[in-house]
């Protein structure tokens, strides 16, 4: 009996923490397909991008965007297709703002998983493997995100 009560609470516990971290207002983008070099060897897909309003919990903290801001998640896809282990770093890739010339960081970086894990800004990866991370900016609100800057190099992103 007491196992169940526990497994019951870690249950409510757990769920308790997702309408939490995606609580407000999401919007979710069908994107076509994107694929971006980020140097040689090493590719980008980007997969989805979502915008929420809401604020975001993280570990004992929550991220709350600036006035007239929204969080924006990008889900990648990378893989090295070459033959030896190289380092990607993840601050490299920002969000592009054509219309003010403004350039948005990630925030925030983290594993694909039910429940955010972090994840550091120096992805190693092995020759062959491929790897999936979140990257979270803020970005002005009731804007598409339409441009990334990927190692320097503006790239458009492309919606179905």
């Amino acid at each position: 009996m007491l196992k169940m009560n526990c497994s019951r609470g870690l249950v409510m516990a757990l769920l308790l923490l997702l309408v939490t971290i995606y609580s407000g207002c999401a919007v979710h983008y069908t994107v076509a397909v994107n694929k971006f070099a980020y140097q040689d060897d090493i590719a980008i897909e980007l997969q989805k991008v979502q915008s929420s309003d809401g604020q975001s919990t993280w570990g004992n903290m929550a991220l709350v965007p600036p006035r007239k801001h929204t969080f924006v998640r990008l889900t990648l896809q990378l893989s090295n297709t070459g033959v030896s282990s190289q380092v990607v770093d993840l601050t490299k890739i920002v969000l592009f703002n054509a219309e003010n010339k403004t350039k948005y960081p990630v925030v925030k970086i983290y594993q694909v998983a039910p429940v955010p894990i972090g994840a550091r800004d120096d992805l190693k990866l092995n020759a062959g493997e491929q790897v999936k991370r979140v990257l979270m900016f803020t970005y002005p609100q009731k804007l598409r995100p339409e441009l990334l800057e990927i190692n320097g190099k503006i790239v458009q992103i492309t919606y179905q």
